[in-house]
């Protein structure tokens, strides 16, 4: 094959070549990366109006918790530890033993809901909860009698009324 073009005007050529190959492909890599840009924004400021979001929804519940609920919640620790002392003293029968027995008598009908322990004159524990059947409450009482805890046990007629789910109270003054 002839080679018609000079040497110098071959060099020449592949200079343009290059140049014009170099050109394109910063075009390309430059125009890859705006657009990336450009659909990158969308996500940015999604993001950002996130951000802002969730710093009014902190200071606003930081506003909410602010000195001023302080002194409602500082009140009720006092009241939960004053209660948790009288359990903690040194009473013939403490509380939580007695609670714990009764919980061990009660059978699968009865599910209690509140104890309520007062020893002003004398010591007096009243049980609330609902029973599931007349039958499981009265067995449920028998039970309480027989641990000998109690020096009597009161359970008002009128919550025998019912057949089932029966919400009741039992009043027992504790022996000393």
């Amino acid at each position: 094959m002839l080679n018609l073009l000079t040497p110098e005007y071959k060099t020449k050529i592949r200079r343009v070549y290059r140049t014009r190959f170099l050109t394109v492909l910063l075009l390309s890599v430059t125009l890859t990366g705006v657009v990336s840009i450009v659909l990158l924004i969308p996500s940015f400021l999604s993001a950002l109006t996130r951000e802002q979001v969730s710093e009014k929804e902190r200071n606003t519940l930081e506003g909410k918790l602010s000195d001023k609920s302080r002194p409602d919640l500082n009140k009720y620790i006092e009241q939960v530890g004053v209660r948790l002392d009288v359990l903690n003293e040194d009473i013939p029968q403490k509380p939580s033993v007695l609670i714990e027995r009764i919980i061990e008598e009660k059978n699968n009908d009865v599910h209690l809901t509140s104890f309520v322990y007062n020893d002003v004159d004398n010591i007096e524990l009243t049980i609330s909860g609902v029973a599931d059947s007349r039958d499981g409450l009265v067995l449920f009482k028998r039970a309480l009698e027989k641990t000998e805890l109690f020096v009597s046990i009161d359970l008002p007629v009128s919550h025998l009324a019912a057949e089932s789910d029966i919400s009741f109270t039992i009043r027992g003054v504790l022996k000393q």
